[in-house]
């Protein structure tokens, strides 16, 4: 993927590959998002930075100033339709931009994004998605 630039001047954002310079930075926000949502469990820095590491090797990884977004793309189980699976986004609208033109440029023909109904939830909507199904987890 090349640089893609969103907007002009002080609200621009760019997004681009992320490298290992970005990981430490990448980690950080993860926390941060781990804190947020209330997961339970220890966070465990060493494999937020390998799949990190991984995505940047085989999967699609963008930062900008303002976040990152990362995720794989893989067939999908019934058809072998190459899907993209968004596994974190952190940031702003442009980084989901940059993510669907990755996601599209590397052969993907769809996108599974996941969100919390609400706020993320529409904005999903006014971009095009369409909620397919619910996820539900049970902890034991």
């Amino acid at each position: 993927m090349e640089i893609v630039k969103h907007g002009t001047g002080a609200a621009a954002s760019t997004a681009r590959p992320a490298s290992a310079a970005d990981i430490p930075r990448c980690v950080a926000m993860m926390r941060r998002f781990v804190a947020q949502t209330g997961r339970r469990g220890t966070f465990r820095a060493d494999l937020v930075e390998q799949t990190m590491r991984l995505l940047m090797e085989g999967g699609i990884l963008l930062v900008s100033g303002r976040g990152m977004i990362g995720g794989l793309i893989m067939p999908l189980w019934q058809t072998g339709e190459p899907v993209a699976h968004e596994f974190f986004w952190w940031g702003d609208a442009r980084l989901l931009a940059a993510f669907e033109e990755a996601a599209r440029d590397r052969g993907a023909t769809a996108i599974h994004m996941a969100a919390l109904e609400g706020r993320v939830a529409r904005h999903y909507e006014r971009r095009g998605y369409r909620k397919l199904e619910t996820i539900w987890l049970k902890e034991f």
